[in-house]
């Protein structure tokens, strides 16, 4: 099964998500079975991590100094298995342009933790650290990894 994790610009937080989601493939025995990647809806192409996503995937043993950012393409959607955004509205964005992949697209957390039709979407958000202090890119990391570690178990349940 192949996830593709999606953000703005695949320099932060889609990216995280690839780095946590591949180290807890490794863990949890997955591996062969899961595939990762992750890309940005407005990324530019060959841009390096942040700084604080480098940070704090290193002091996880997570290498991302050689990451260059990649543009979402129509290839990566048709070929993931199920994307994962980051924001409902990254989400909405990606139905209203790829109206036929819709059934596969869902937003991380609602995609973890399964969304009741009263579930305000903008409530499964994962803020973007962009910018922001080192800390809270620890905050969003440690956020990524539990809610990773809920979506990879639940797949490895259901299939």
């Amino acid at each position: 099964m192949r996830l593709l994790f999606v953000c703005t610009g695949n320099t932060c937080r889609s990216l995280m998500a690839e780095g946590l989601a591949s180290k807890i493939i490794n863990r949890l025995n997955l591996v062969g079975k899961l595939e990762v990647a992750s890309a940005g809806l407005a990324a530019f192409p060959g841009a390096p991590a942040s700084s604080g996503a480098r940070s704090v995937l290193s002091r996880e043993g997570i290498d991302v100094s050689e990451h260059q950012a990649k543009q979402l393409t129509e290839d990566m959607l048709y070929n993931a298995d199920v994307i994962l955004t980051m924001t409902a509205v990254q989400k909405q964005h990606l139905t209203d342009l790829f109206p036929e992949v819709a059934e596969k697209i869902f937003i991380l957390k609602e995609f973890a933790q399964g969304s009741s039709p009263d579930t305000e979407e903008e409530s499964h958000d994962i803020p973007d650290p962009f910018g922001q202090p080192e800390r809270v890119y620890q905050q969003c990391a440690d956020e990524l990894a539990q809610v990773i570690e809920q979506v990879l178990k639940r797949i490895a349940d259901s299939g």
